[in-house]
């Protein structure tokens, strides 16, 4: 699950100098919050469609809001690689994260994440099932103004996102960091849904965070261009990446908005 929220995220980074943390965006934009939706995606490999997931974000009263993202591989895939997972994320209205849980499960093990984020830090407790002889120990994470995926996501939705800007994140979806950063790189036309769409193109690179803080490029995910309609929903239309196994691509195939 873990690969797919990395996949919808929009970043790309410049050079990995050793004062990345000086350079974190830290002011957000002043373009509104999604509507409360549902969305559905297909995942593909290469040409083969592998996974489907459906993403609910909504927003209380309060402010809070609450990204779901359930899904799972098919097909093929599913033969191949049979996995089901779940994310739930929570933050607040100034977009700090407040939980994020993760569970994937393997048939044979299933795995959770969880996530705690305070002011100090990232607290991060992964359990086993069937549990390992030793019991999990949490994890503190001391990460620079972290986000988790969905304030990571809405705070890129609240920029300008005119051509040329760029800005960068830390973010954090397990128990190690990565660092995001966003490069707006055009605006093109694009059929996605059975409708064509007026689109901001974002180009898109990931670092890991190492313990001794430095930067290194993402072996796993080498490259990655995104698309989100450039209109006052900002939805996120297609991502297309290059990763360590070929390419990787996911496609939005239906939305629906909250009354």
């Amino acid at each position: 699950m873990k690969w797919l929220t990395l996949l919808v995220l929009v970043a790309f980074t410049g050079s990995l100098r050793a004062d990345w943390r000086d350079e974190l965006s830290v002011r957000r934009g002043k373009f509104p919050k999604p509507r409360a939706q549902t969305a559905n995606y297909e995942i593909g490999w290469s040409g083969v469609k592998a996974a489907e997931a459906q993403v609910k974000f909504s927003s209380a009263k309060s402010g809070v809001s609450k990204l779901e993202v359930k899904g799972g591989s098919v097909g093929l895939a599913r033969v191949l690689y049979g996995m089901d997972g779940t994310l739930v994320s929570t933050c607040t209205a100034s977009l700090s994260p407040i939980q994020l849980v993760m569970v994937e499960d393997y048939g044979k093990k299933c795995v959770t994440t969880k996530l705690d984020f305070t002011r100090k830090g990232v607290t991060c407790l992964k359990k086993i099932s069937p549990p390992d002889p030793k019991p999990p120990k949490p994890k503190k994470l001391l990460l620079p103004r972290a986000h988790d995926p969905q304030s990571a996501l809405l705070f890129f939705h609240s920029l300008p996102l005119r051509n040329g800007d760029s800005a960068r994140l830390c973010v954090c979806a397990g128990n190690s960091g990565n660092h995001l950063a966003v490069k707006v790189t055009g605006r093109e036309k694009l059929c996605v849904a059975g409708h064509e769409w007026d689109t901001i193109r974002c180009d898109v690179k990931l670092s890991s965070v190492e313990k001794n803080h430095t930067l290194t490029p993402s072996k796993r995910l080498k490259k990655l261009t995104v698309w989100v309609s450039d209109d006052k929903d900002r939805l996120l239309l297609r991502a297309e990446g290059e990763i360590f196994l070929g390419y990787v691509w996911a496609e939005m195939k239906s939305v629906e908005f909250a009354k």
